[in-house]
């Protein structure tokens, strides 16, 4: 699974339709999770992973990269979609290889396959198994081949190799006299390693002389036995596992490579060895012919004598060359950028339909739109009359020029209006709310406003946050995507930090958080983040899927609610390194981490603010049935407020009354004496 992951993932494209990221870090792939302990395995698989998906899982698709997690699907929310890939149903025909236990449950885990939205077969075989063992109708079935990475062997490489098999050998000869013929793999029975001794010393009885290279698993001792008997002590070689960079010089090394199998889903080394200009000598079974296609020589599974004369006949030079050509030609059509592609065709099939104009032309939809876009700026304010009209002056002074910029002012009494109002600027239009509706309520007003102006998006800003001159044109630098809302960044010029602390995903596809410009990979002009509100730029259709800004909010609380709203309609988030917001951060931010999550608490917050900080952000929990992490940040508030204060009686009173309003759904505009 994680190294389907890794090749899918570094197939990506910027300008891609879909962005795709993996709910789990690593430690919890198959491979990975499978060293751990019985009790570490039970609790991860019953318990953290399903709770995992519940809780934070935000996108339109959910793919389950390998059949035998497809338990999964269940706690997968109804809004999405889901895709799972069945790589085999090896323990389904093959039950010996397992427990009793083990089988049982593998049936039980592959039965919720039935469940998907759509199965990703990586061969017409197993597409064919999934009908049968499984019962599933045709028309869920896609088939999407498997690709391959194409190797970078360098002559050394395969020389240094080389040198290893001739001392591993102990032979008196070079090697180079000697066929060599290479296997790869585990040692479980439908891998057919028991003809192996029959056929070579047939081979040997018609003079060839033939040096078997094994890497992969040890050979069971009665196999090994019976190889030293059919073709002597010093021609086999037994190598164990090879690590990445050793398998392109070892395929390369070969004369060419035996895959004797009964049973492959799919059958990957016969497009390694091919990647690595190396002859296939393969079983006619299952999917094995349908990857190699005519560039590989088979044999009966079950018949030494055809697969000696496959290897007889691979003595033959020119039959080699003309093969391994083959072999190559045949590998540019497995490549796992086409994996992707067609695994996007599927997510499109699952999604609404993308619109004939503004799909690129391709294999896969790709909304690079090229075509000039309308942006509106909107920010609300409240008496703060400098603040406001210093934000509109950096607004005038975008090297790319806004088209529309709309304030709300929420019935200021200090002048503000009437300073923006003498301001000749014929973007510019002044919103009167008639009341203090508070940000949320303000910024309601103006992007409702704006799209219904005809803005394509809207940039939201505070009257604090100041853009700097190429702030806009950076979040437009590339083509623009209406699903991804890019964001600025928020920098405090009084410490160059950023005015919150940033995640982002970074090129291996883990979590970060940022905290200073200078953390920024250089090679990185933008990176995916969790969230944005203050200098996000969110278009048309994120406000129709998503609906208006939740105004009864008021204030700080639209800044987290209506970004997880967009999360969760599958929509995701950007952070472009060169737009930059001048935006003073919070004084002293105190971190604890609560429930694998970070609680960010504010010393010195007035008592107003305390209460709709909290209640707010309780209350966002509880309306998403995070129960646990309600209570969590229940608590969490009282203690903050305890440790780090203001421990002042009307602190206690706003806190008390916050809590109690957030779990008593009693939002609005609370009237405090100020």
């Amino acid at each position: 699974m994680l190294r389907y992951w890794n090749a899918l993932a570094s197939a990506q494209s910027s300008d891609d339709l879909f962005s795709i990221y993996p709910l789990l870090p690593r430690h919890f792939a198959t491979e990975n999770i499978e060293h751990e302990g019985k009790v570490t395995r039970i609790w991860q698989r019953r318990f953290a992973y399903p709770l995992k998906i519940k809780t934070q899982f935000r996108g339109k698709v959910a793919h389950i990269l390998d059949h035998s997690w497809a338990d999964m699907i269940p706690h997968v929310p109804r809004n999405a979609s889901t895709v799972v890939t069945v790589h085999d149903l090896i323990p389904l025909r093959f039950p010996g290889e397992l427990t009793l236990a083990q089988t049982k449950r593998f049936k039980s885990v592959v039965g919720h396959i039935k469940q998907a939205d759509r199965v990703i077969c990586v061969s017409e075989y197993t597409k064919k198994e999934v009908m049968n063992l499984l019962g599933i109708p045709e028309s869920k079935l896609r088939i999407v081949s498997n690709g391959v990475e194409q190797f970078t062997i360098s002559e050394a490489a395969v020389l240094r190799f080389r040198h290893k098999i001739q001392t591993a050998s102990k032979l008196p000869l070079e090697v180079d006299s000697l066929f060599l013929l290479g296997s790869i793999g585990n040692t479980s029975e439908r891998k057919n390693l028991a003809i192996l001794a029959p056929a070579l010393k047939k081979a040997k009885s018609l003079g060839m002389e033939v040096l078997f290279v094994r890497a992969g698993a040890p050979l069971p001792a009665s196999l090994r036995k019976e190889l030293h008997a059919a073709i002597g002590h010093d021609r086999l070689i037994e190598l164990g596992q090879l690590r990445d960079e050793e398998l392109g010089p070892f395929y390369q090394s070969m004369d060419a490579v035996a895959i004797p199998s009964t049973y492959e889903g799919f059958g990957l080394p016969v497009l390694e060895a091919m990647a690595a200009g190396t002859v296939i000598i393969s079983s006619n079974s299952t999917s094995l012919p349908e990857v190699g296609g005519d560039a590989a020589l088979y044999f009966d599974p079950h018949s030494p004598e055809d697969f000696a004369k496959c290897l007889i006949a691979c003595q033959d030079r020119k039959l080699r060359e003309h093969l391994i050509k083959l072999g190559q030609e045949r590998v540019q059509h497995f490549s796992w950028r086409r994996c992707l592609e067609k695994t996007y065709q599927i997510y499109s099939e699952l999604l609404e339909p993308v619109p004939k104009d503004k799909t690129a032309s391709g294999s896969f939809p790709s909304l690079a739109i090229t075509t000039k876009i309308k942006i509106a700026a909107v920010f609300a304010s409240y008496n703060r009359k400098d603040a406001a009209l210093k934000c509109l002056q950096h607004l005038r002074n975008q090297s790319h020029p806004v088209d529309l910029v709309v304030v709300a002012d929420n019935a200021s009494h200090d002048g503000s209006r009437e300073a923006m109002a003498a301001i000749e600027w014929d973007v510019l239009q002044i919103l009167d709310t008639g009341d203090n509706l508070g940000n949320a309520g303000g910024i309601k007003a103006a992007m409702d406003h704006a799209f219904l102006s005809g803005a394509d998006a809207v940039w939201v800003l505070d009257d604090d946050s100041w853009p700097e001159p190429e702030a806009l044109e950076e979040l437009l630098a590339t083509p623009w995507n209406p699903n991804v809302v890019r964001h600025s960044l928020q920098i405090d010029p009084r410490n160059g930090l950023y005015s919150w602390p940033l995640p982002v995903r970074n090129k291996s596809f883990r979590w970060t958080t940022l905290r200073h410009p200078s953390e920024w990979p250089k090679e990185e002009e933008h990176m995916e983040s969790r969230a944005a509100w203050t200098g996000a730029l969110i278009s048309q259709k994120i406000w129709e899927s998503v609906g208006p800004v939740m105004a009864s909010l008021f204030i700080r609380g639209e800044d987290e609610e209506y970004p997880r709203r967009i999360s969760e309609a599958g929509f995701h988030f950007e952070a472009v390194r060169d737009s930059i917001l001048t935006h003073p951060s919070a004084n002293g931010l105190i971190r604890w981490g609560l429930f694998e999550k970070e609680f960010w608490y504010e010393p010195g917050l007035a008592a107003w603010k305390l209460y709709y900080e909290a209640r707010n952000t309780i209350w966002i929990k509880r309306n998403n049935k995070e129960w646990i992490y309600a209570i969590g940040l229940t608590v969490a508030f009282i203690l903050a407020l305890i440790a780090y204060g203001p421990r002042s009686v009307n602190h206690f009173k706003s806190l008390g009354n916050a809590i109690m309003d957030a779990w008593k759904d009693r939002l609005g505009r609370k009237h405090f004496s100020q």
